[in-house]
Order: structure tokens, then C-alpha cells, then sequence
């Protein structure tokens, strides 16, 4: 049975668009918008998961600035536009390298088969999916010696994924899952394939009267070892754990304001860095 039940802020507006902020709200016919990312390098994990602060005398400091836009397409759908730039400071011991430039461009597109509270007992289900191009300077073409000019991974990207949201009361509960696959790449004599991505995102916001949204979110993300000239790479495997608090600010019918705090937990991790960071968001929407 289908119902409309008190939408409270509109929950599953404001709480799903302070994790995807360049998500089209429910009324939303287009947007742009800026997010802003510091974030400083505290420690990182091995091939084992074995995890170690940062070593003295080392820096890494990442900044990001995406712009991006989105428009709604067949009533239900949206298609979406991410440009990056991309920016990183570091250290090690006497050296010290900054570079950074023009990131891997993503183009999006999301289909919500039916949205979150439509129905009491079903929940919202939305198809993803997406493809980011190589528009980056891969590692090997980074000029400088600790790679710091290095702003994309060098290979295609396509993915695909399914997204649940339900509504209960102010409170949005959301959970989505992309599989993401490169495409192979060559450099030198070496030809590189990196395994299949997943991600698992999930997510609980309160919305307020005032439709303000505050939200709690934890990304995990697993690929396999890589493939190296046809034969697996050992002790490749990556995996990230990232957990992310947020609130976002109405400051009027079509203007929001979003802050937020990340950070990878010293808990799990294989083969990645560990950092922790800021991201504030400014998007403009046209109803």
C-alpha cells in the first residue's frame, strides 16, 4: 500500500543531499554548486592491515575543489556533471613537493524507481550509474620527485550501483552499493589492470522543523589485488574505511549550505592512507 506520510522537513530531501550534495531534491529541476576538501595525512595501513601514525618529519596535505551541476531528466531522473581540481603538499624529511591540476571529470546519471517515504513498507530504490575519464595526470606523469603533481589514476572508470532510502518520521535511513570497474592501462613495458571496486555506503540523517539536516555516514570501500602484465599482483588489495559527520543549512528556498568532518578510524584498512579533513559545500538550486 502506498501512503504520503508527514514528511518533516522533507527527510528524504535534506538528509540524502548532505551526503551526495549534487543530488537534485525532490522539487529540484537543476542545480551548481562548490565542495571544498582539506584534509591532512595522519597515518596510513599496509599490505597486512597493519596501521602506523604518520612518520616524523613527513607531510601530506590534500586539497580538492569540485564544481559541479545537475539536471533532472524524464520526471524521475538526473543527470549529473563533477569537475575536480586537486591539489597536494608533501614532506619528507628535507624534500618538499606541491603540485596539482585538473582531476578525473565525472559524469553521472540517477534513476529513483520509487522515493524514499512513498511507501510505508517498500523503500526508495534508485539506479546509479556513472563513468569518470582520465583527464587527471596519472602518477607516472608527474613530473615532480615525491609525485605531488599526480590528480587522477590514469584509466576510465564505469560504475553502477543501487541506492535504498526510507523515511521514518525526520529520521532518513539510506544504504547504496556501486561496483566500479578501469580499464587497463600501459606504461612502459607494464600493463596494469586494478581489480573491480565496491563501495558500500550507508547513512542516518535528522531533519529538523527548520529543515536542518544532520547526518552520520560510513563508506567502505574493497578492491582485489591488481593485475600486473597479465598476473595478479600479490598483496595489491586495497581497502578504506571513511566515516563522515555533516549538517546542512537551509539559508533560503534555493540556496544551502553544507559543512562536514571526515576521517579514516585507525580500525581497518589494507594498502591506504589515513587521513582526517574538512569539506564545505555551497549549492544553488533552481525549483
Amino acid at each position: 500500500m502506498l501512503s504520503a506520510p508527514h514528511a518533516w522537513g522533507q527527510a528524504c530531501c535534506a538528509g540524502a543531499s548532505i551526503v551526495t550534495p549534487g543530488r537534485l531534491g525532490l522539487h529540484d529541476f537543476a542545480l551548481v554548486g562548490t565542495q571544498l576538501h582539506a584534509s591532512a595525512l595522519v597515518g596510513s595501513f599496509d599490505a597486512f592491515g597493519n596501521y602506523a601514525p604518520r612518520a616524523p618529519g613527513t607531510v601530506e596535505d590534500d586539497f580538492e575543489q569540485d564544481f559541479y551541476g545537475a539536471i533532472r531528466v524524464f520526471r524521475r531522473g538526473q543527470i549529473a556533471l563533477l569537475v575536480p581540481l586537486v591539489e597536494t603538499i608533501r614532506r619528507a624529511g628535507t624534500l618538499t613537493d606541491a603540485g596539482g591540476g585538473l582531476g578525473d571529470i565525472n559524469l553521472s546519471a540517477r534513476y529513483d524507481f520509487l522515493y524514499a517515504g512513498q511507501s510505508r513498507y517498500v523503500p526508495g530504490i534508485g539506479l546509479l550509474a556513472g563513468v569518470t575519464f582520465p583527464t587527471g595526470v596519472p602518477i607516472e606523469s608527474a613530473s615532480d620527485p615525491l609525485g605531488a603533481g599526480a590528480t587522477g589514476i590514469g584509466a576510465f572508470q564505469f560504475n553502477g550501483g543501487i541506492a535504498f532510502e526510507q523515511t521514518f518520521g525526520p529520521w532518513l535511513v539510506a544504504a547504496s552499493s556501486i561496483i566500479a570497474a578501469r580499464t587497463s592501462r600501459t606504461v612502459g613495458v607494464v600493463s596494469e589492470t586494478l581489480s573491480p571496486q565496491l563501495s558500500i555506503l550507508t547513512t542516518v540523517a535528522y531533519v529538523t522543523r527548520r529543515e536542518i539536516a544532520f547526518a552520520l555516514s560510513a563508506a567502505v570501500t574493497y578492491e582485489g589485488d591488481a593485475t600486473i602484465n597479465g598476473a595478479g599482483a600479490d598483496n595489491s588489495e586495497r581497502l578504506t574505511v571513511a566515516l563522515t559527520g555533516g549538517v546542512t543549512l537551509p539559508i533560503s528556498d534555493t540556496w544551502r549550505a553544507q559543512f562536514g568532518l571526515t576521517w579514516n578510524p585507525p580500525l581497518a584498512g589494507i594498502n591506504t592512507p589515513a587521513g582526517a579533513g574538512l569539506v564545505w559545500t555551497l549549492v544553488h538550486a533552481w525549483l
